[in-house]
């Protein structure tokens, strides 16, 4: 191998070692977003560690140094084209100290990227791609703090009214008055009438023998109304007595009927039925036996004084359900209540079906620079070179 190829060869590899220091100030320009002309000219002067800060670098000159560790200038010259052992390569080196060496007159980027050395004897090189892979990306910055909880929204509507409330309780039974409790025919066909105070009336007898028929009498002229009497209290009286075949039946003011079998014997002569009546003034009960001719009290009171109030009587069977009444018109709006107090925490509902992703969030603020990792350690020393030519007067 001549001696022009060798000079080249190590023209290369020292090539090579500026390009790693200008691929480190590359890529800091490109990760800022910049670009790079496509033809950018070395100029003389900047240490490459100069350039690189220039560019955004911002280690040490140590860690700068470390960042340059690679393949020896023997591997590079491999990586180039040469085809010697390692110890041609050191032969090649010692002739080159005693004759000129080929030096790097510009170097350049060309339109696809690539950087182009131009030699001093005007031959050029190409060294392919110098722009690195972008680095993986930082760690996330820390999570800003929490904003401010925002307002109150408005209170919503009121709900609709609720379902009507179950029914009350029935309210305790009232003071029961004096009414018949009794009515009772005795072998003489007496009436005999029993009220709820324990006091009886004897009526007298009820079925007479039957007497011969009698002429019809004349209609008498109805009488004048009289005067109204005053309003007397409500009890309970015989509002009716009617014998029908044989039976008779007393009806009472409430309804209820009392019923006697065979209480007519056989026909005799027309009897005169008693008549009873309330005297307005007295509030007595009394008699008449001639058809009203006369009247005869019996002492008894229709209403009695106010008796003492009753024991509740016992609960009544539940009646049977009654049909649904129609739903009544919605009553008016009341006031609002007092605000109740927070009800407790209910149970844990169900796990609800996943929710669809949420959008993304915004941007968090730029988290804080990390400090300066530690400095890696000291690589191994090198052996001494030799020392090289004096370069030609500039």
């Amino acid at each position: 191998m001549n001696k022009t190829v060798v000079k080249k060869i190590v023209a290369v590899v020292v090539a090579v070692m500026l390009v790693i220091g200008i691929s480190a100030g590359t890529a800091a320009i490109i990760h800022k977003g910049q670009s790079i002309p496509a033809a950018t000219t070395v100029v003389n002067g900047l240490s490459a560690y100069e350039l690189a800060v220039e560019n955004g670098y911002e280690g040490t000159v140590q860690q700068w140094l470390g960042s340059l560790q690679g393949a020896s200038a023997y591997e590079l010259a491999v990586e180039g084209g040469y085809e010697g052992s390692e110890s041609e390569w050191t032969e090649a080196l010692n002739a080159l100290a005693e004759s000129d060496i080929v030096g790097i007159k510009t170097a350049s980027f060309n339109d696809k990227g690539q950087l182009v050395l131009t030699l001093s004897d005007d031959t050029s090189v190409n060294l392919g791609n110098a722009i690195g892979k972008d680095g993986a990306d930082g760690k996330d910055g820390a999570d800003g703090k929490d904003g401010a909880d925002g307002k109150d929204g408005a209170d919503g509507k009121d709900g609709a009214d609720g379902k009507d409330g179950a029914d009350g309780k029935d309210g305790a039974d009232g003071t029961d008055g004096i009414s018949i409790t009794n009515v009772d025919i005795t072998d003489n066909d007496e009436l005999i009438l029993t009220f709820s105070d324990n006091k009886s009336v004897n009526l007298g007898k009820v079925v007479g023998a039957t007497g011969a028929q009698g002429p019809q009498g004349e209609k008498g002229e109805t009488g004048a109304t009289g005067a109204q009497g005053p309003q007397g209290e409500e009890g309970v009286g015989i509002k009716n007595i009617k014998i029908e075949n044989r039976t008779m039946i007393i009806i009472l003011t409430n309804g209820n009927e009392f019923i006697f079998d065979n209480v007519v014997g056989a026909d005799g002569e027309d009897g005169i039925s008693p008549q009873i009546r309330i005297n307005a003034s007295t509030n007595e009960w009394e008699i008449s036996t001639d058809n009203g001719s006369t009247w005869e009290s019996t002492g008894v009171k229709a209403t009695g004084a106010q008796g003492e109030k009753g024991e509740p009587g016992a609960t009544g069977a539940q009646g049977p359900q009654g049909e649904k009444g129609e739903t009544g018109a919605t009553g008016a709006q009341g006031p609002q209540g007092e605000k109740g107090e927070t009800g407790a925490t209910g149970a844990q509902g169900p796990q609800g079906e996943k929710g669809e992703t949420g959008a993304t969030g915004a941007q968090g603020p730029q988290g804080e620079k990390g400090e300066t990792g530690a400095t890696g350690a000291q690589g191994p020393q090198g052996e001494k070179g030799e020392t090289g030519a004096t370069g030609a007067q500039g």
